[in-house]
């Protein structure tokens, strides 16, 4: 807020008003924009299961559609009923509306906030030789080509605005509103959790800058030439690693071997008994045989990193799934609450666990991200 404040100019203390309103438990929950930013021909809806909080806190990574504006084109019952009420409101505001929903059998509308960016119809534009595409979503349009600096969400705002050169391309996995004096640096931002409504993309849209989610950012290196086109929804990087071509780390592949085999039962015997120490035993030895691996034996040190990496953001959340509603655990880890008995005690355990080796925080990794792709070096 106090960022909001100083943008708009105004220094005095202001008062704000306290909306009290009754809390919905929803089946499910998202966006509508009732022009998508990329395509304003059409509507675009992207929701989750359960509470809104995991998709704009950029945990989850939501469904997406594409919706014709005309309602009776829609055969889906609650997407039918939401595209009719966004036109409406969209009159009501004389403006296209980026509205947040939820639905427990009821559909409510939660917030209504213009659409603050379209994507002109783009001329398909050839880039040059030397440059590899990395697909992504379009989340605000326009292309910007600049140099990349990756931002981590565990350093300190006050810091990461301050050593950002303005004009640079912010590449990062997702970052939150507190970062705002950071993204108003940027030229244009580049993140690897995909959804249109996480705080990078709802920020860039309001500053009229280019931005791409979903973005395999481990295949970007710290200062290097990139473009970044919204409308496409793409990142081109200049001249990669000759290591990442060989490796074919585009694709963020893994190999069973094994090494990866007797990993794997370790984990999933740890997760399946819900021990966060036997867990974090497992993950620490396979970092450690990273280092061990890197740089004699590459291709098999990438293949371990992949590997475990997979397990902690992608397996993990669907197992743990299958038996628990993780994303509302995790959201009330998140905001410190206490957990209501062990089995929950051990979930906000686990999620510790992984919070601090997938963000790399934890003294014993962070050095990783430095070894394998020279991030973190500038910054």
């Amino acid at each position: 807020m106090k960022e909001y404040m100083k943008r708009l100019g105004i220094k005095n203390e202001v008062k704000m008003a306290v909306i009290v309103q009754r809390q919905v438990n929803p089946k499910l929950s998202g966006v509508i924009f009732t022009r998508s930013p990329s395509e304003p021909d059409r509507a675009l809806v992207e929701f989750v299961e359960g509470s809104p909080e995991k998709l704009v806190g950029g945990r989850e990574s939501g469904k997406r559609i594409l919706l014709p504006r005309d309602p009776t084109k829609v055969k889906d019952p609650l997407m039918r009923e939401l595209i009719e009420t966004g036109l409406e409101v969209e009159e009501l505001f004389r403006k296209p509306q980026d509205i947040e929903w939820a639905y427990d059998g009821t559909l409510w509308l939660l917030q209504s906030r213009d659409v603050t960016v379209f994507a002109s119809k783009p001329e398909k534009t050839e880039v040059p030789g030397g440059w590899y595409r990395l697909r992504g979503i379009p989340a605000s349009p326009r292309r910007v080509k600049g140099k990349a600096h990756f931002v981590l969400d565990d350093q300190p705002p006050e810091e990461a605005e301050r050593v950002f050169p303005r004009g640079g391309v912010l590449v990062t996995y997702v970052l939150h509103a507190e970062y705002y004096g950071l993204f108003m640096k940027a030229s244009g931002i580049v993140t690897k959790v995909e959804s249109v409504l996480s705080h990078p993309a709802i920020i860039a849209r309001e500053l009229g800058i280019p931005c791409v989610t979903g973005v395999d950012v481990e295949a970007i290196r710290e200062g290097d030439e990139i473009i970044v086109d919204g409308d496409e929804g793409a990142v081109y990087i200049k001249n990669p690693r000759k290591r990442f071509r060989k490796l074919d780390l585009w694709e963020a592949s893994w190999r069973e071997d094994e090494l990866t085999k007797e990993l794997g039962e370790e984990y999933l015997k740890a997760l399946g008994e819900l021990d966060s120490k036997k867990l974090e035993r497992t993950i620490l030895r396979a970092f450690e045989l990273v280092r061990k691996l890197y740089p004699l034996n590459k291709e098999k040190a990438f293949n371990v990193y992949h590997f475990i990496n997979t397990l902690m953001e992608e397996e993990t959340p669907r197992i743990l799934a299958e038996r628990f509603s993780v994303a509302e655990v995790f959201a009330r880890a998140d905001r410190g609450e206490r957990p209501r008995d062990e089995t929950e005690k051990r979930l906000f355990e686990i999620y510790d666990v992984l919070k601090r080796f997938i963000n790399y925080t934890d003294e014993r990794v962070r050095n990783i991200p430095a070894l394998l792709f020279g991030l973190g070096k500038t910054v």
